[in-house]
């Protein structure tokens, strides 16, 4: 309310006064309007893409109650459908102060760069300020999904557990790049829940340790961005296991922490550019997302091949189709 009152004052005012209202305590608080502004334009247009690496990366993690004998050893290969929704490539931003979109495009929508302008009364104090939403990659999303290879290396130890290394290749879209690594255990707890030898129900727990990564620069542009997390997530999983067939089902938690940051969205003209530049900042967020989510899905075991696919329900849904070779 202080700054709109400063604002209707200063409009009243000569040119000379203008100047000097504006380039003083004025410059501070528009510049710290702005930077809000920015993290809530830059935040809406980042999070789709944010929350589908989290979760197709979390997705392909626990697919069998079994664990290898000790010293056996198992490659797996596996393909991650993550379902992103098509209101997802848009959102509408709340509580801006000097730019008015109803909807905005997100980094998942189609590759137009879009540019918004600052509301027509603060370029009356001579200050012009555009929002650049930088190409989405949509057009390189096959019917709107994100497709996330993946590989693991599992090896038997003793008493019903494995460890399982994971890692996902470079993944490419549109100036994005996505990838990932960890670290896993499994572990069997039939005796724990005195399930029978000879049921054909079998329990396990898994943890593990992802880190992901990404990276985002546009051609021709100066907007680039960089994304990191690492995450921790628990699997409860049931099956019921034939000599051929088998068909789980479980709950999972996961807690990621991730780190954001994306420059160059907002540039500044006009009058006092010079002053208000250097007050303007780069989006950065630093937060945690964390989630329960379900699962289903089905082994089919042809001598050492075996071949998965399951289901997460989450946030966003994915489909996992996987094909493990045992040795």
């Amino acid at each position: 309310m202080k700054l709109i009152i400063i604002i209707i004052l200063t409009t009243f005012f000569s040119p000379i006064v203008l100047a000097q209202a504006v380039s003083n305590d004025l410059i501070v608080n528009i510049a710290g309007l702005l930077n809000s502004d920015i993290n809530e334009l830059s935040e809406g247009y980042t999070k789709p893409l944010i929350n589908a690496v989290i979760l197709g990366h979390n997705a392909p993690l626990a697919t069998s109650t079994k664990t290898l004998k000790p010293f056996e050893f198992q490659l797996r290969a596996a393909l991650t459908v993550v379902n992103v929704p098509s209101s997802e490539e848009t959102f509408t931003p709340s509580q801006l102060n000097f730019f008015e979109v109803s909807s905005a495009p997100t980094i998942l929508g189609p590759s137009d760069v879009v540019e918004i302008q600052a509301v027509e009364y603060l370029r009356n104090l001579g200050i012009d300020a555009s929002f650049e939403f930088p190409s989405g990659i949509k057009a390189d999303l096959p019917n709107e999904m994100v497709l996330l290879p993946s590989f693991a290396a599992s090896v038997g130890l003793l008493a019903g557990t494995e460890i399982q290394l994971n890692y996902s290749p470079e993944y490419s879209a549109e100036g994005v790049s996505i990838s990932s690594k960890g670290i896993g255990i499994k572990h069997v707890i039939d005796r724990y829940l005195q399930i029978d030898k000879e049921s054909k129900l079998q329990a396990a727990l898994t943890l593990h340790y992802i880190t992901s990564n990404m990276l985002y620069s546009e051609n021709n542009s100066d907007n680039a961005a960089a994304f990191d997390t690492t995450s921790f997530i628990g699997n409860a999983i049931l099956s019921y296991n034939t000599k051929f067939l088998s068909f789980f089902g479980g709950l999972g938690y996961f807690s990621s922490n991730y780190t954001f940051e994306m420059n160059n969205l907002v540039q500044i003209k006009g009058e006092f550019a010079a002053d208000l530049n250097p007050l303007i900042q780069d989006y950065s967020i630093d937060e945690t997302k964390a989630a329960p989510f379900a699962f289903i899905g089905s082994n089919i075991n042809l001598l050492f091949v075996n071949l998965v696919v399951k289901y997460n329900i989450q946030e966003y849904d994915s489909i996992i189709l996987g094909v493990n070779l045992n040795f």
